[in-house]
């Protein structure tokens, strides 16, 4: 009996796991693609609301609440994909100083998107989450995702309140943007 109770257990657990994978890659196709400029494409979630789309950069917010160039309420998050140039003879690291010059870094490391193809896909990857004071004792987290496509380089930014509960769910989701970005076509 105790054998058949603890094989119940286990196909239990297994139709929970699987339950949860197919709900989690099933979510992937829940994704919009968007032509951030000719040659890149990304995806992210379509639950997300376009705040502001122009050539080579768009806002998006986990919510819709808000208005226009207020900023992110509480409980929700913004992020930012953009695409730069790198100009000759300057470094992403150059790149990353001056997008965080104003904040206090809390971490900066390296990332590695195992399956990244070189001109194709995000390379030479760093994340770096800074601490922004926007008012008295009032901090906004940015976590961005810098990588390289050849000689093009792409921020997706993350701006959350400091205090937000949803931070790391969040931080996976601009994590899963940054990795979804290929030269279109690809």
């Amino acid at each position: 009996m105790k054998a058949r109770s603890g094989l119940g257990l286990s196909l239990a657990i297994l139709a929970l796991f699987l339950a949860s994978s197919v709900y989690a890659e099933g979510r992937k196709e829940h994704w919009t693609s968007y032509a951030i400029d000719e040659s890149l494409t990304i995806r992210y979630p379509a639950s997300w609301w376009p705040v502001s789309i122009e050539r080579g950069r768009i806002d998006i917010r986990s919510s819709k609440q808000g208005a226009e160039g207020v900023g992110i309420g509480r409980g929700q998050a913004e992020i930012i994909a953009s695409v730069q140039d790198i100009e000759p003879m300057q470094t992403l690291d150059q790149l990353i100083q001056r997008n965080v010059r104003n904040d206090e870094v809390l971490s900066d490391r390296p990332v590695d998107f195992s399956r990244s193809r070189v001109g194709q896909s995000c390379t030479n990857v760093r994340e770096v989450i800074s601490r922004n004071e926007i008012g008295p004792n009032t901090f906004v987290i940015n976590t961005g995702i810098f990588c390289q496509i050849d000689n093009t380089l792409i921020i997706v930014l993350l701006r959350t309140w400091e205090s937000e509960e949803r931070l790391r769910e969040y931080q996976h989701i601009a994590e899963d943007i940054s990795k979804s970005i290929e030269r279109s076509g690809s």
